[in-house]
């Protein structure tokens, strides 16, 4: 018999609309009693709001200093050899092109404001998926916490005989713009997908090891901040001109040296790097586009060094007399090449755009999860939260998406953005309060991102004392539905095994480097290690859903982040989640295997992912009509009574 509790408060003010539900079990001589804690959180709408707002400031300060620049070169005369028409046209086009991508994130954030402002719940339900203008938010984004007591005793209350143990879950529905656009985006998407070539991803194991930046949006971020901090040093130098050597001047040609290196060493190379693969996986109609991009940004390199090089020659021969000119040049060809890569480079601004909604999705996941956890949680000792922030202090931030799409139709392209999102944490970094004292003391509601030369810093908690913590993403991907079935019969599985094999070889580079601080599960990893890199069919079959498990094992094992999810967030989605708790109490606490159906199909019928369910679509079924319902893997199925061939 369940017990049931609602409008719940707890320590992390995040939390909101908690429910409660509680069973109890009898196996193997113990008790067995579950709690589900099921809640929405502040963030789903928070971050959202906090990234556009950061964008925006990016645009809106790279916009003022294009402004800036544009008045230092014209308003003097001796300048007047370099006001071209085609230099003209570049400050135009520059100037353009970024309020208008400040409007966009401006009407985005407007509406995501109004949105999170008249609404009861926090929660993006799957009915507004399809919803353009929210589209930087996370569908169906839940936190749930799972605890679980056992006793050899009938009394609960006696705690000599308990032991309780807490689980975190995550649930989420795709990170994904598919539902909303219809950009030449997805024409790339579908050139690198249905390419004759393999379909292969850009690994890195070190990012930027050779001074490539991996993440698309991380690279127009960092460029609009050099082309902010190279376009105010520009200006200042200009307006005070310095004919004499001096410390000071010596000082500044350095620094502007070193900006300069960045753009070429770092901005073109990377910027380069994208062109040349989009250059060869495009289709014939995109394909002259990026050639004609590489061979600017060839141009453009080459000049930058040449600056580099008279600005060393102007300090050794001492001809400081000639800077001014030399900074004129530098401007006039700053902004063209500014003008060439917001125009040229970023070709569709909407494909941009629907890649930062993807991966403001999956941010808010990742710092919903991380609160969840570390947010004044009642459900951990104080030690053992010391000992995980040491932890990941040490290691980084183990994070894992279990997906369930299939290799079929738009989920195909799903999976892609899954990816894509997932990437671009390679350069995220996370900061937390350096001690267990000064984390629980902090203000739960800061959050802050800078964008540094190595990635996205993200502050959470507590700006002071903290250290960045670097965060590794797994994407594990099994699709259990029925278009599965078709995307496996036609061979087009090739992708999910590909992402698969990767994300392995991932988590066992993280063990090796965590290996000194698993001792007490670092036996049953390696074994677990061992057999997913021996057993063939857990990448070879039509639908291994055992990787699924044991992925999942290995993470709680390594004290990562899980986070679950399909295109929804509610029906895959709750069918996986009850399952893995399921098997948390076969694994750890003495349930029968003979009572696991049972367990099962209680937890489908009575627990917490019901009223999910009812939330979205106002009824408490699962989304599967008899068909599909028996195109499911066995252990995926709920009870058939609860299925319905529902909008999703």
């Amino acid at each position: 018999m369940w017990q049931y509790k609602e409008n719940l408060s707890y320590p992390n003010e995040n939390l909101k609309n908690s429910i409660e539900k509680e069973s109890w079990y009898k196996s193997n001589g113990s008790h067995i009693k579950v709690k589900q804690i099921l809640s929405e959180t502040n963030l789903c709408f928070d971050i959202p709001c906090y990234l556009l707002n950061s964008w925006i400031m990016f645009f809106n300060d790279a916009s003022e200093i294009t402004s800036k620049l544009n008045l230092v070169l014209t308003k003097n005369p001796n300048n007047s050899v370099y006001i071209t028409k085609t230099l003209e046209q570049s400050f135009t086009r520059l100037e353009n092109r970024l309020k208008d991508f400040q409007s966009i994130f401006e009407y985005y954030l407007a509406s995501t404001n109004s949105f999170s402002r008249n609404q009861s719940i926090k929660v993006k339900k799957s009915t507004l998926k399809a919803v353009e203008n929210l589209k930087f938010i996370p569908v169906n984004l839940h936190l749930e916490q799972f605890l679980v007591e056992t006793n050899q005793s009938n009394v609960f209350e006696n705690n000599n005989l308990s032991e309780a143990s807490c689980y975190d879950f995550t649930s989420v529905g795709a990170f994904t713009t598919v539902h909303t656009c219809k950009s030449n985006y997805f024409k790339s998407i579908e050139a690198l997908i249905y390419n004759e070539k393999p379909f292969e991803f850009d690994e890195s194991v070190e990012p930027n090891r050779l001074k490539l930046i991996d993440s698309e949006i991380f690279l127009v971020f960092y460029s609009l901040k050099i082309l902010s901090t190279l376009g105010v040093q520009l200006v200042e130098l200009k307006e005070h001109t310095f004919h004499k050597k001096s410390e000071k001047l010596i000082k500044e040609i350095n620094i502007l040296k070193m900006n300069i290196e960045s753009i070429h060493g770092i901005i073109i190379e990377s910027f380069s790097h994208y062109a040349n693969k989009y250059a060869e996986l495009a289709k014939v109609d995109l394909k002259q586009i990026f050639f004609n991009l590489k061979e600017k940004l060839s141009f453009y390199k080459t000049k930058f060094r040449a600056f580099c090089i008279e600005l060393d020659t102007i300090i050794l021969k001492s001809e400081f007399y000639q800077f001014d000119d030399l900074l004129s040049k530098i401007m006039v060809t700053f902004i063209e090449f500014y003008s060439t890569i917001m125009t040229d480079a970023l070709i569709d601004k909407f494909g941009f755009v629907n890649q930062c909604a993807t991966f403001s999705q999956a941010m808010t996941t990742l710092v919903s999860t991380i609160d969840l956890k570390y947010n004044k949680n009642q459900n951990y000792s104080d030690l053992h939260i010391k000992n995980l922030l040491e932890f990941h202090r040490k290691n980084g931030i183990l994070i894992q998406l279990e997906s369930m799409l299939s290799c079929f139709s738009n989920e195909y392209a799903m999976i892609y953005e899954h990816h894509q999102a997932l990437q671009n944490f390679l350069q995220v970094f996370i900061h937390l309060p350096t001690n267990y004292v000064s984390l629980i003391q902090s203000t739960s509601d800061y959050f802050n991102i800078n964008v540094e030369k190595d990635g996205f810093h993200v502050y959470m908690y507590s700006a002071a004392e903290s250290k960045p913590i670097r965060v590794y993403p797994i994407l594990v991907n099994v699709g259990i539905n029925e278009a599965s079935v078709t995307s496996n019969l036609l061979g087009n599985n090739h992708l999910q095994k590909f992402i698969n094999s990767q994300s392995v070889s991932k988590l066992s580079k993280y063990f090796v480097n965590a290996k000194k601080d698993l001792k007490d599960n670092e036996r049953l990893l390696e074994n677990i290690l061992f057999q997913l890199s021996t057993k063939k069919s857990l990448f070879e079959d039509s639908r291994p859903v055992e990787l699924l498990h044991k992925v999942a094992e290995i993470t709680r094992l390594m004290h990562g982040f899980r986070v679950t999810n399909c295109k929804s967030g509610k029906d895959r989605t709750g069918v996986g989640v009850s399952l893995e708790q399921c098997l948390l109490l076969v694994r750890n606490h003495n349930l029968e295997n003979s009572m696991t159906q049972h367990v099962l199909d209680d937890f489908r019928r009575n627990g917490t992912r019901m009223d999910i369910l009812k939330k979205n679509v106002g009824n408490a079924k699962y989304a599967f009509s008899k068909i599909r319902y028996f195109l499911l893997p066995q252990m995926y199925r709920p009870p058939i009574e609860l299925c319905d061939d529902l909008d999703t």
